[in-house]
């Protein structure tokens, strides 16, 4: 007879509870057949455990997970956890009195320089890999033919608006995972490795080109507004029980 220890029992029930959340059901299960989830799984397994062998791989991991559960403290976030404190927050790139949201920050019109500079370190960064994963590129110019042919030749192509949509929420879209595939002609298995490469460089370009410098203007923000680390850390006052 098995026996099933409370160590086991615990976790069972932990991860019960975890997959009932609200919050996952409408990221993962709602939309499961959306987004190819094998890409995610093996992006987050390429930097965590043994693999995470750095601090900034430690941070990598820790940021793919907060913006999987949509948990990055963008504006809405903030203003719904602290409302007191954040009730006149907006976009720090733009000033326009809009809703920051992850969504939102690759969209602003103020940075559309820095979707530039994630664009170009991109098209590096797949001069680089395409070779690795496929024979046929033997030359720059084809290579540079196919990266052009695919994600377009600017940061407006909407080719790489979509790829730069879903790396910000830790996806891969089913479409387009299907459509680099053909492109390649590459194998179930080779595309997965092939995207979740990718997945994982364009996270990390978003949280470098854009998300750290956002956290440096909300923190110049919070101090125009006064706004400490204990004012951050407390816990709002609990309401009264009604009689």
């Amino acid at each position: 007879m098995r026996v099933i220890s409370k160590t086991n029992m615990g976790r069972v029930q932990a991860c019960s509870e975890w997959r009932d959340l609200r919050i996952n059901k409408d990221t993962f299960v709602q939309r499961s057949t959306q987004y190819q989830w094998e890409v995610t799984w093996t992006a987050i397994q390429q930097v965590k455990h043994f693999r995470c062998t750095s601090f900034k791989r430690n941070s990598l991991w820790s940021f793919i997970i907060k913006i999987l559960h949509q948990q990055l403290p963008v504006g809405r976030w903030l203003r719904k956890r602290k409302p007191s404190l954040y009730r006149n927050f907006n976009c720090q790139f733009c000033n326009r009195k809009a809703d920051e949201t992850i969504l939102h920050l690759i969209t602003c019109p103020d940075t559309v320089l820095l979707r530039q500079l994630i664009y170009e370190a991109l098209w590096a960064f797949l001069a680089d890999t395409l070779p690795q994963f496929s024979e046929s590129l033997s030359s720059a110019s084809l290579v540079a033919s196919e990266i052009n042919g695919w994600i377009g030749i600017s940061a407006q192509s909407t080719r790489f608006k979509d790829l730069l949509i879903g790396a910000v929420a830790g996806k891969m879209d089913s479409a387009q995972f299907t459509y680099i595939q053909g492109r390649f002609k590459w194998s179930h298995h080779h595309t997965v490795l092939f995207c979740a490469k990718l997945l994982i460089r364009l996270i990390w370009l978003f949280k470098s080109t854009i998300w750290l410098p956002q956290c440096e203007r909300t923190i110049k923000w919070e101090k125009h507004n006064g706004i400490s680390k204990k004012d951050k850390m407390s816990s709002p006052p609990a309401c009264k029980a009604r009689r």
